[in-house]
């Protein structure tokens, strides 16, 4: 940060969305870098917090990892196949090249919660609110719907 824009900022401001949900705001400073000069602009940082519950469910995680799931989140549709990569494979070739990986999503569990994580960085975290065979339940977006139910569209072991 720029010595002459730094400024004692005020403190965090926090919002309750709903009981099992808050938001922290806190006022800060974006300085870009362009050439020899830089802009500063005042931001607000919006950081999220959701409430976990046990997970409900009738799978154990190996089962969970054997299906495919479909969701729809603000029109976006998300394809939730776990621990392959998904990216397309223009993408795949990119990061094959930089030595990265491709995104995959994982399936993780504290105490009795399931949770999606993208990748091994843990950067997306989503609680899973209740999966069985036909369907999937995740919390924990950072806008509305904050909670959406998806379909099963595949199964890869058919153990059910």
């Amino acid at each position: 940060m720029i010595k002459e824009d730094y400024k004692k900022l005020p403190p965090i401001s926090l919002e309750f969305i709903r009981p099992d949900r808050l938001k922290f705001l806190k006022e800060a400073k974006q300085v870009s870098f362009y050439n020899d000069s830089h802009i500063t602009k005042d931001i607000v940082i919006e950081r999220d917090f959701q409430k976990s519950a046990p997970t409900i469910t009738d799978l154990n995680d190996i089962e969970i990892q054997d299906l495919k799931f479909n969701i729809i989140w603000n029109g976006e549709k998300l394809d939730i196949v776990f621990n392959t990569i998904t990216d397309p494979d223009y993408i795949q070739k990119i990061n094959k090249r930089s030595g990265r990986e491709g995104r995959t999503i994982k399936l993780e569990k504290l105490e009795n919660t399931f949770f999606l994580s993208d990748n091994n960085e843990r950067d997306t975290i989503f609680p899973i609110k209740e999966v069985n065979a036909e369907s999937i339940t995740v919390y924990g977006f950072e806008k509305q719907p904050y909670e959406i139910t998806g379909n099963t569209i595949m199964y890869f072991n058919k153990s059910f």
